[in-house]
C-alpha cells in the first residue's frame, strides 16, 4: 500500500477516488494474513477510538468487494487515513508499510500515558 504525501501529511489507505490498481503495482498488496496483522488491527482500531475524526466522508464501497460502509477520516500526527483501512486489511489482508505500524504503536502508546482530567 503506497503512501501519498499531502503537504506535510502522509495518506494512506484512500482508494474511493481513483481506479483499484493492481498488487503488482504496489498500490493495493493483498496477501494471505501477515505476521502482525491482529496486533496491528486491534492498536488500529484503539487509535481511532482515543482520537477524534477529522471528518465524516459518508457512505464509499471498498475497492476490492464492493462492501458498503460509513467511512470516517483520520489524521493523527501527520498521518491521515480512512476509515476503510481498517474493512481492507481485516477482510482482504492489506498490508500497510511498517513506518504506518510504527506510527499507530506511537500513538496507542501515548493514549496509554495519558490520563483524563
Amino acid at each position: 500500500m503506497l503512501i501519498e504525501k499531502k503537504g506535510d501529511t502522509k495518506r494512506i489507505g484512500f482508494y474511493g477516488r481513483a481506479p483499484l490498481a493492481k498488487t503488482q503495482e504496489g498500490l493495493l498488496l493483498l496477501t494471505k494474513s501477515w505476521s502482525g496483522q491482529g496486533p496491528f488491527l486491534t492498536r488500529l482500531r484503539r487509535a481511532e477510538s482515543v482520537e477524534k475524526r477529522h471528518l465524516y466522508r459518508g457512505i464509499e464501497s471498498c475497492p476490492v468487494c464492493g462492501h458498503a460502509q460509513t467511512i470516517s477520516e483520520f489524521i493523527v500526527d501527520g498521518w491521515e487515513w480512512s476509515g476503510l483501512l481498517f474493512h481492507l486489511v481485516e477482510e482482504h489482508n492489506a498490508n500497510v508499510p511498517e513506518e504506518f505500524r510504527e506510527a499507530i504503536r506511537r500513538i496507542c502508546k501515548r493514549a496509554r500515558t495519558q490520563r483524563p482530567l
